[in-house]
């Protein structure tokens, strides 16, 4: 083995490298697969370098040492643990909670206490819960008569004091509505700061999910969790571990959000699935009622949500975009019925596009428009028979077949979900989703040789692209976050 500066990386043997995966599991959770010990290597070779460690035997005792050994456990995971976010990532999600959630802890305030407490976990730098924290200034009808403690936690140090500074850069408000820059930011040179108001409901704190206590260290009596694409960095083992001990920090009836790439299949049974417009969230039931779970709860990716797309089917495969164009004469009335669509008047919208599709019969953007709302409003029969009935015109409309394996998937019907999703593969073999989505129908069919296949698949495709770029046809999955989703899935196979 060898070691060296801070921008080199260490060679372990086997017997070492797993010295390690073993001990980083134990002591934070997170998972390093041979796969992925390129980021194990540089973070070691930079500690090693910081601490003078003469060999990576002598830098593991370091880490066991009991005087300094908690010290530098920190300063390793503040390497292991680089968090890629930004404000209202899911927008789905924040809708959900803004929707809902927020209403139903209102309504059972009733005339007592009123008060709100929110935890979010693996908080990184701040984003998540500072967007919780303006979504409760915007649908709290008098947010100075109410109580509201936001705890963010994270075990990366640097990220706990970046969040507490509240300063971002562009980058961080790529999902956040333009008009809350303004109203919950002020400008501070080349970056903006979070405003007093918000920054007033937050607080930030460490914690090491895997090792330290939840309720003891003022985790508990949760009425909402946030815990998103945090245990696709765990074992199968780990997150089980997380995810009971989090149903406990929540009260009766609390929420538990988690990163819509994840799910509680196969996890646990004691949250209640609750489904809204393109994603998932779960509900501690209340006292003496348990979750009468029929059919094992289904993961379900984001629905595409694209622009104006249309005209007859050219011959032969043809990517997703090849739809993406509508003729200019009806551009200006499709760009108002998807305005509508966007503003989520799902009934203004459907009628503009209905009225679309007679105007314009080749329209088939206007068509599959109207699945996708459908889809949205939870009327999924009627989706599928929409949508098949726009693939006996055009049979080579990829983007239909995915929404109809998602729709299938939904509906518990696997076989007919892995027909649709393998004809969306074939339509466009570059549609990373798409494999994902096939390779998670696998695995709830317990077809792992297909499932592996699948993901490999996946991530062969995504590792052509940048890693901070978003996945076409999902909300808010970065490639490289999709990468460690399909990677954690092989892993547990």
């Amino acid at each position: 083995m060898t070691s060296g500066s801070a921008d080199t990386r260490v060679t372990l043997s086997d017997d070492t490298f797993k010295q390690f995966q073993r001990f980083i599991i134990e002591q934070s959770g997170l998972y390093f697969a041979r796969e992925r010990e390129d980021a194990l290597m540089v973070g070691l070779a930079e500690r090693m370098a910081a601490t003078g460690a003469a060999s990576a035997q002598d830098y593991f005792e370091r880490l066991n040492d009991e005087r300094h050994g908690q010290q530098e456990r920190k300063a390793l995971f503040d390497l292991l643990t680089i968090g890629e976010t930004s404000f209202f990532r899911n927008p789905a999600q924040f809708s959900a909670f803004t929707d809902l959630v927020i209403p139903q802890l209102i309504q059972r305030s009733g005339g007592g206490k009123r008060s709100i407490r929110i935890w979010s976990a693996g908080c990184s730098s701040g984003e998540e819960a500072y967007t919780v924290a303006i979504c409760l200034l915007e649908t709290l009808p008098t947010p100075d008569g109410w109580t509201v403690e936001i705890i963010g936690t994270d075990i990366n140090q640097r990220s706990l004091e970046l969040a507490r500074q509240g300063l971002y850069r562009g980058r961080a408000f790529r999902t956040m509505p333009p008009a809350y820059l303004d109203k919950y930011f002020h400008k501070d040179g080349d970056e903006y700061r979070i405003n007093p108001e918000v920054r007033a409901r937050v607080r930030f704190v460490y914690h090491n999910m895997v090792r330290d206590p939840y309720v003891p260290m003022g985790l508990g009596e949760c009425d909402v969790i946030f815990c998103r694409n945090v245990t696709i960095y765990f074992p199968l083992d780990v997150t089980k571990r997380v995810v009971e001990k989090m149903f406990y920090s929540l009260v009766p009836e609390g929420y538990l959000f988690i990163g819509h790439a994840e799910t509680l299949w196969l996890i646990t049974d004691k949250y209640r699935t609750i489904e809204y417009p393109q994603t998932f969230f779960y509900q501690r039931p209340p006292v003496g009622k348990r979750v009468d779970v029929k059919v094992a709860p289904r993961p379900f990716a984001p629905l595409p949500v694209v622009a104006a797309r249309s005209e007859t089917a050219p011959p032969g495969r043809r990517s997703f975009a090849s739809h993406r164009t509508a003729p200019p004469a009806v551009t200006e009335a499709f760009t108002r019925a998807l305005g509508a669509y966007h503003r989520k008047a799902y009934e203004e919208a459907f009628e503009q596009f209905v009225r679309l599709s007679k105007e314009q019969p080749n329209l088939l953007r206007a068509v599959f428009m109207q699945g996708l709302i459908l889809a949205n409003q939870g009327r999924y029969e009627p989706a599928v028979d929409l949508l098949r009935q726009l693939l006996q015109r055009d049979n080579l409309y990829g983007e239909a077949y995915y929404l109809l394996g998602v729709l299938h998937q939904k509906l518990g019907e696997l076989d007919q979900a892995v027909g649709a999703l393998q004809k969306a593969v074939y339509v466009d073999p570059n549609v990373a989703v798409a494999h994902y989505q096939l390779g998670e129908v696998f695995r709830q069919q317990q077809q792992a040789d297909k499932a592996t296949r699948a993901y490999r698949n996946a991530i062969s495709v995504l590792t052509t692209q940048p890693g901070d770029q978003f996945v076409a046809y999902s909300e808010d999955l970065t490639v490289g976050l999709l990468i460690k989703v399909c990677q954690q899935r092989l892993e547990s196979m």
